[in-house]
């Protein structure tokens, strides 16, 4: 299916502009046509973002439930930031997309998007989910720019510690 706009225009851009009018119309919409990803991505933007509350957390699920190989899941995912401040949906979360795995263990666009989820509060576990996708299609167009992002981290990770330890990142990487 072809997306009309990305996760994160979805996610933070339109649900801060809804009405309450155009907001009631949407979960109204979603209520008959629960598959149409684009406009659960705006109810869950809008409770994740607008209305802070927790209410996004079973449109996040429905996801990864009811679509586990699409791309557009990876996306949310990468868009959301999956981690502490929601320990126990986190781990949840966490489990389910390992079930998903499990069970799609042949799709390494499942690995993706659960390597997408996990991104930001587990770079390991993430990069082994990466690898995964890897080995089942090493040509993937998606995996390139996923590494980048996931470089990216670990490098920022590998600071980090260093900056904790008191070691500076020139020293670490002459050595």
């Amino acid at each position: 299916m072809t997306r009309k706009l990305d996760a994160f225009s979805l996610l933070y851009i339109i649900p801060k502009d809804f009405t309450e009018e155009e907001f009631a119309a949407a979960c109204k919409n979603l209520e008959a046509d629960s598959s149409d990803f684009e406009l659960r991505a705006k109810v869950m933007g809008y409770f994740y973002y607008v209305a802070q509350n927790d209410e996004w957390q079973s449109h996040y699920v429905w996801l990864v439930e009811n679509a586990p190989l699409d791309p557009f899941v990876g996306e949310v995912s990468a868009n959301l930031i999956l981690d502490a401040l929601h320990e126990d949906f986190y781990k949840n979360v966490c489990k389910l997309w390992m079930e998903q795995v499990e069970k799609h263990s042949a799709n390494p666009q499942v690995y993706l998007n659960a390597a997408a989820a996990v991104l930001i509060s587990d770079c390991a576990e993430s990069r082994r989910l990466f690898e995964c996708a890897k080995r089942l299609e090493p040509k993937k167009p998606e995996l390139l720019r996923f590494e980048k992002q996931l470089l990216h981290l670990e490098r920022c990770e590998r600071i980090w510690s260093n900056s904790e330890a008191g070691n500076s990142e020139d020293a670490d990487s002459t050595s």
